[in-house]
């Protein structure tokens, strides 16, 4: 009699236990779905305090576009070097620097944009992508390069 009583109490104890965990699946389910996406980051090199002035509308409208974009501003003399070695995705140089092989670049007024090739970085596709859109002079959005 004891015997079948300790079997009946473990086995309801164990279909309580499933449901409670069942309940906690579905909780945590519900929670990972609501959250928010994950953000992208986008570390973007500056040579100066000038040129990231000069940038400053064009980051606003890219950000303004793809909120799911965290960038990331430094400034530094070694832009190319910043590029080259991954501690930056997109780097901004004034016109008339050299850019070392295997860099990609995009000339505007007065500076140079400049990205590695190659799947490195998601988002730097997606600025340089969002810099020929602005580029194109059919788009209406050329003013964005003025300084």
């Amino acid at each position: 009699m004891w015997l079948v009583l300790a079997v009946t109490a473990f086995l309801l104890g164990q279909v309580y236990l499933l449901r409670c965990l069942r309940k906690a699946d579905r909780f945590l389910d519900r929670q990972t779905s609501e959250a928010e996406p994950e953000k992208q980051i986008l570390s973007i090199a500056f040579s100066g305090p000038k040129e990231a002035e000069g940038a400053a509308e064009l980051l606003k409208g890219f950000s303004g576009r793809y909120p799911d974009v965290e960038m990331i501003l430094r400034t530094g003399r070694d832009v190319a070097a910043a590029v080259c070695d991954g501690s930056a995705a997109v780097g901004f140089l004034p016109t008339g620097q050299n850019v070392p092989r295997g860099l990609n670049r995009i000339s505007l007024p007065e500076r140079e944009v400049i990205w590695k090739s190659g799947g490195f970085c998601a988002p730097a596709d997606v600025f340089v992508r969002y810099l020929r859109e602005c580029g194109d002079p059919d788009s209406g959005n050329a003013e964005s390069f003025v300084v």
